[in-house]
């Protein structure tokens, strides 16, 4: 019964009508890492290939926990569950052809299991992947912008590239901790922009500064715009973040280097301070609220959310 649930949805999915967008509930809250969800369809996956014979597949949700990868951020890992069905979601992204909709790849625990439209699932995310490789790292880089305005350095070119997927890459990835800005540091004067840099960290951090959040409607846009404020540094963004500036102990830039007509600051963060994070989420709350209007220093240079995310994906 539920083998021929997901393989009649998997032939009806070409003739449904246009989908809603996803709900994503981590807009709100970054350490909610368990809630509940309607199924809305399963269907296996086009390009699946595990190697060992297993199919993969792609389950549809009204709402969900999980992040996407996008904008320089990997996407959430966990499960999606019903009674004895166990999907493991192994990367969630953008549907391509399908506006605003999250989807969720993975394999089921037992092959012979599967999930139905309708059926109410829970949902849990590692909260550990999301807490260490995805929050503190991407807001990490966000307070690089913050840092960069305070310093006085680079600041025209650095604030024009806020927001921007044409200026400013956010590579918040295992293997990339570092942002790039348009311009250029001489060699002669990096060891000293690393300096005062980090001395701006450090500020920003003690100052222990809510991360706060913004929501506001684009008219023609199916999907809202959302702002993010890191150390008083407003950006657009879809990611997930941390609470406090205090949850970003052990953020240290530790190089510039040239690349093209940008200069890129590379930083670390000590794994050993991720337990402030942990604990950060039980004394800061996350502020979101819903604005009409968007930061005027920035309308002109934000994209919609989906465009942005579609852009970042690795």
């Amino acid at each position: 019964m539920g083998k021929a649930c997901a393989e009649e949805q998997n032939v009806e999915r070409a003739a449904s009508p246009k989908p809603i967008p996803t709900t994503r509930l981590y807009y709100n809250d970054t350490y909610q890492f368990e809630g509940n969800a309607e199924v809305l369809s399963v269907f296996e996956c086009e390009d699946s290939d595990n190697g060992d014979g297993s199919k993969q597949w792609i389950v549809l949700l009204n709402q969900t926990l999980f992040h996407p990868q996008g904008g320089g951020q990997p996407s959430d890992t966990g499960t999606i569950t019903k009674d004895d069905a166990v999907f493991r979601v192994t990367h969630v992204r953008i549907s391509k052809d399908r506006h605003g909709v999250v989807e969720h790849l993975g394999t089921f625990a037992n092959p012979n299991s599967t999930l139905c439209a309708g059926d109410e699932v829970s949902l849990a995310v590692d909260a550990d992947k999301r807490r260490r490789h995805a929050s503190r790292l991407h807001s990490a880089g966000h307070l690089l912008d913050a840092a960069m305005h305070s310093a006085g350095h680079l600041l025209d070119a650095a604030m024009q590239a806020i927001g921007r997927t044409d200026l400013d890459t956010r590579l918040h990835l295992h293997c990339a901790r570092a942002t790039e800005y348009i311009g250029a540091i001489p060699a002669e004067e990096r060891a000293a922009v690393v300096a005062r840099l980090n001395e701006a960290v450090s500020t920003l951090v003690s100052k222990n500064t809510d991360v706060s959040m913004r929501i506001y409607d684009v008219e023609g846009s199916e999907l809202p715009r959302r702002v993010v404020s890191v150390g008083g540094c407003e950006c657009a963004c879809g990611g997930t973040h941390v609470n406090n500036t205090s949850q970003l102990q052990g953020l240290r830039v530790t190089r510039i280097k040239k690349n093209k007509k940008a200069a890129k600051v590379y930083y670390e963060l000590d794994e050993q301070a991720a337990s402030n994070d942990a604990e950060g989420k039980k004394t800061h709350a996350t502020q979101t609220t819903q604005d009409e209007h968007p930061p005027q220093a920035h309308a002109q240079s934000q994209e919609t959310q989906e465009t942005q995310e579609a852009r970042a994906e690795v």
